[in-house]
């Protein structure tokens, strides 16, 4: 509705304007008025405006400047806090001390919130990020907290703030990573709870009137805010600052805008009123003036509008002409300009009608010659518009009567052949800018006859050079063409059968079998390249030449045969080149007949050297025989499938690794053969098919070499290495490859376990002895509580030292594999008696049972040695029975070993903790409840190993265990037995300690 009714005032607009001069002449004033009018009272008014706005923007960064600057530097400055405080060591400290940190980090903590009001709560969280103590009224939750101490732990972040809200109250919450310094790993965070809201209002809690202020987040959302003021806002925006911790914050500070721009709005109303007006007095001034200035000129145009209607142009003489303007003036000079006209159109009409009667005469006698003519002349307009003259000899050569109806502005165009029309069009265009043109089609006759055709034509130009007409005569040149096409035709077949002898790869050799013993007549350059005999060396002898001394081979033979019947045969032959070197020659050769009376006159003969696939086949054949003998012997697994997916090879190794047999898997699809394989894998880790392999093989590249780990349990426990690699182009054709990395495997597991253990136990007593030194160098206690804290530190040193005596002790055993051991021949009875009499410590409750041979014989032993591994054995039975009990020493002779069995009865073993035992740091009680480090065991079995001996474990869960010390016999020597010294103290059942 609305577009019709612009539709129909533009019209009416456009109507009246183009009513009269003087119509348009008051529009043109009217829009010039607007023009200098409202671009004036835009630009004051935005002028205006723009100054305004600036005293307003000035003002609100004056009352933000200092609250921003504040709240900036009491976020940089508590950043920086918290990132101290986590890199201090009595924080990372603690994290590995979980029995003792409380003693010395809770003080610290509530010191550090209460000189810092700003920090409502802080927090220390472990790896894990689970909080281990918090100081100060948090009112976080922790599942709140959890990301972002993740954040820092991860190593994502080297600090991180973040907002959280809880029943309505806005935290700031700041996450610090723990970093162990020695190892600069991330052991836990530190976290900080910040009232943000009550931060933000201590520095712009006194705002103006009609002011507000607003802490707004990277997406929009109000944090906190002062101030009531609702209405429009007119309003700026200060970044924080990266380094406060809030990126992307920004202070939001708006005035009411009623209140600023209400001058702004009663100026804009008076620039309207004046601009209406201003409008209004020019337009009337305008029309008054435009009605006086046209006046003539209407006369004029009615006066020629009723000469326009009645066609007689000598009322132009009775046109009035007022006064002496320009209007007068226009007015005298379209009356004498239609006398000139009047006269000028007389005297042409008489020079045309001369013209018309000699251009009659001279086409009557052009018309007469063209008759005569068996060529085609035409002549036609040169806008190409229509066609002005056709000789009537087109007639013969079209089939059609053009001469008397002309069907086409361009002559003959419609009966040019399709595919040459273009090109015809092209060549009479043309033919303007260069003044002569000749070219040469087909054209196809009414009865559909194609003849060739000769066009040449040219332009003529009138007196003053402008193209008159365009002349042309056609000839027909059919026959011409026609030997012209077969001309070249022939000429084509002979060039190509030569070009393809020449070129050809393989030697040709032309014999004339008319002539005696058969000379080449003919050889090509590819047999020049093969022999090595130039073609004036070969032309005139027989071929027998390149045969050398193999002259009775049986494919000469073959070949004399086929020839003596006149037969066409093919045949393999060793010749000899010009040099001397022997090569290969595919040899085919066919008789040529005479096609009259049919004797044999020529045989053709095509070589083809096939030396290089000889010898390529020979080098194939040896490399199979290599790559099978390598697949037999290999020790890991290989199975091939062919280009149809099935399944074609398998080598002993991988027999022996699946159990299966070739003739069990062979013909098996991919699909088929990972159901076997999977049958064979352990259930607790899925198999992943070949398949998986394949088609990631296929996709990426990178991936060819990936290998997939495969625990298998048939047909026997262990894990194989699988890769997969595609064969030549065929994307079908593909090679598993398996490999057995069963020790691999472990070697890695107990190497990681190993480590892992390791770094604990050093850690743990390294903390508590950093932490509670850290104390008494930063605090005085008094001397009860520093003796506390002195104890700590030496019982965990000793512990320390303990363990990297043992770890020393086990390296040094492998590393010198025993050479530090001194062996020497002694009496196995004074080595356990010493070993027992260190534990005889007077006040201490323990006691041993002996139950030794009453001889005990001698031994190839360390004695140092053998007392470690009987100290560990008897510590750890005394350890491990917490609720007291008999711990027994004896002894036990076999043949050429003598055994040393300790049992007790405390705690036991389950047969999986028993199957662990010798592990390094393995320890059968986990709660931390006895001290060790899980490595007594393990040297234990070191050190009788190295003696040749052997350790037997045998325990009860809740009844006790034994462990059995077996070390060979030293052999006698000579014939005398040695005198072994009688143990005394053999036959007492008890030693106790007084």
């Amino acid at each position: 509705m609305f577009g019709k009714a612009m539709s129909r005032v533009i019209r009416r607009a456009t109507e009246w304007l183009g009513e009269s001069l003087a119509n348009r002449f008051s529009a043109l004033a009217l829009m010039i008025t607007l023009v200098i009018v409202v671009p004036l009272g835009a630009v004051a008014y935005g002028i205006i405006h723009h100054l305004l706005s600036q005293k307003i923007e000035a003002e609100l960064r004056n009352v933000v400047a200092l609250g921003h600057y504040g709240l900036e530097q009491a976020l940089r400055e508590l950043n920086g806090d918290i990132n101290s405080m986590a890199r201090r060591s009595l924080v990372t400290n603690a994290i590995g001390d979980s029995e003792g940190r409380d003693a010395y980090l809770l003080p610290f903590l509530r010191e550090f919130v209460a000189a810092e009001p700003r920090i409502a709560a802080i927090s220390i969280h472990d790896y894990r990020g689970r909080a281990q103590i918090t100081v100060g009224s948090g009112r976080l939750l922790e599942d709140e907290i959890q990301p972002l101490i993740e954040g820092v732990i991860s190593g994502e972040k080297a600090i991180s703030t973040d907002l959280r809200s809880n029943a309505g109250d806005t935290r700031l919450l700041i996450a610090a990573p723990i970093v162990f310094t020695p190892t600069r790993s991330v052991e836990g965070a530190l976290s900080v709870e910040i009232d943000l809201p009550a931060l933000f209002g201590r520095y712009f809690a006194g705002a103006p009137e009609h002011h507000r202020v607003r802490l707004l987040d990277g997406q929009g959302r109000e944090v906190a805010r002062t101030g009531d003021n609702t209405g429009e806002q007119n309003s700026i925006s200060l970044e924080l600052d990266e380094s406060s911790g809030l990126k992307g914050y920004r202070i939001e500070i708006g005035v009411d805008s009623t209140v600023v721009y209400q001058s702004m709005s009663l100026l804009a109303l008076g620039f309207v009123v004046t601009g209406l007006l201003t409008l209004g007095l020019a337009n009337r001034l305008s029309v008054r003036a435009a009605e006086r200035l046209t006046r003539g000129l209407r006369e004029l145009s009615r006066a020629a509008r009723e000469i326009e209607e009645s066609g007689d142009s000598t009322r132009l003489y009775r046109l009035p002409i007022q006064g002496c303007d320009e209007i007068a003036t226009l007015t005298l000079a379209l009356n004498r300009m239609m006398v000139s006209v009047r006269g000028a159109h007389e005297a042409l009409e008489a020079r045309v009608e001369a013209r018309s009667r000699q251009l009659a005469e001279t086409q009557g006698r052009l018309a007469a010659i063209l008759d005569s003519l068996r060529d085609v002349v035409y002549s036609f307009s040169p806008d190409f518009v229509s066609v002005l003259y056709i000789s009537p000899s087109v007639t013969e050569l079209t089939g059609s009567d053009m001469a008397q109806s002309p069907d086409s502005p361009f002559g003959l165009t419609s009966f040019i052949h399709p595919d040459e029309r273009e090109a015809a069009r092209k060549a009479y265009l043309q033919v303007l800018s260069e003044g002569y043109g000749e070219q040469r089609y087909r054209i196809v006759r009414t009865d559909g006859e194609i003849r060739w055709v000769r066009d040449r034509f040219h332009v003529v130009l009138d007196e003053e050079g402008t193209p008159l007409r365009i002349d042309g005569i056609v000839t027909d040149v059919t026959e011409k063409v026609m030997a012209e096409e077969e001309q070249a035709r022939t000429e084509t077949i002979l060039n190509m059968k030569n070009r393809a002898l020449e070129a050809s790869c393989n030697g040709i050799v032309i014999a004339d079998m008319t002539q005696p013993e058969a000379p080449i007549i003919y050889v090509n350059p590819a047999f020049e390249r093969i022999t090595g005999y130039s073609a004036s060396e070969a032309l005139g002898r027989n071929c027998r030449y390149l045969q050398g001394s193999d002259m009775d081979s049986p494919e000469v033979r073959a070949l004399r045969h086929a020839i003596a019947n006149e037969r066409e045969t093919q045949v393999v032959l060793r010749n000899f080149r010009k040099d001397g070197q022997p090569f290969w020659n595919e040899l085919s050769v066919s008789p040529v007949r005479d096609p009259v009376s049919g004797k044999l006159t020529h045989y053709v003969g095509i070589q083809h050297d096939i030396t290089a696939r000889r010898e390529a086949e020979r080098q194939t054949y040896e490399w199979f025989v290599r790559l099978e003998t390598i697949f037999t012997l290999s020790p890991d697994g290989f199975v091939s499938f062919d280009s149809n997916g099935r399944l074609a090879f398998a080598n002993p190794a991988f027999e022996r690794m699946s159990g299966f047999t070739v003739a069990d898997i062979v013909g098996l699809t991919l699909e088929e053969f990972d159901e076997r394989m999977r049958v064979l894998g352990d259930p607790a880790e899925p198999y992943t098919p070949a398949g998986v392999d394949l088609a990631e093989n296929y996709q990426d590249s990178r991936r060819r070499h990936r290998r997939r780990t495969l625990p298998m349990l048939l047909p026997a426990p262990r894990v194989l290495s699988r890769s997969v690699r595609r064969v030549g182009s065929n994307n079908t054709a593909f090679v598993l490859y398996y490999r057995d990395v069963t020790r691999e495997t472990e070697v890695d597991r107990m190497k990681s376990e190993f480590l892992s253990t390791a770094a604990h136990e050093l850690r743990t007593p390294m903390a508590s002895i950093m932490g509670f030194s850290e104390l008494l160098l930063t605090r005085k206690y008094d001397e009860n509580r520093t003796r506390d804290f002195l104890d700590t530190i030496n019982r965990q040193s000793t512990r320390l030292t303990s363990l990297l005596n043992e770890l020393l002790d086990l390296a040094r055993i492998e590393s010198r594999a025993a050479k530090d051991f001194q062996l020497v021949r002694q009496p196995l009875g004074a080595i356990v008696r010493d070993t027992v009499a260190a534990f005889m410590i007077p006040g201490d409750k323990r006691s041993i049972n002996l139950e030794l041979l009453g001889e005990l014989p001698e031994v190839m032993v360390d004695a140092a040695k053998i007392q470690q591994s009987l100290v560990n054995v008897i510590s750890n039975a005394f350890k491990y029975s917490p609720g007291g009990g008999c711990v027994e020493l004896s002894s036990e002779l076999q043949e050429d070993r003598i055994g040393l069995r300790v049992r007790d009865e405390g705690l036991g073993m389950t047969p999986e903790q028993c199957a662990r035992a010798f592990e390094r740091f393995y320890r059968a009680d986990s709660s931390g409840n006895i001290p060790g480090t899980g490595l007594g065991l393990s040297l234990v079995k070191e050190i009788i190993e190295i003696h040749g001996g052997s350790v037997d474990l045998d325990s009860e869960a809740g009844v006790g265990t034994t462990l059995t010390l077996w070390l060979p016999v030293a052999p006698p020597i000579g014939d005398a037995a040695p005198a072994e010294t009688q143990d005394q103290g053999a036959a007492a059942p008890v030693l106790e300690n007084a």
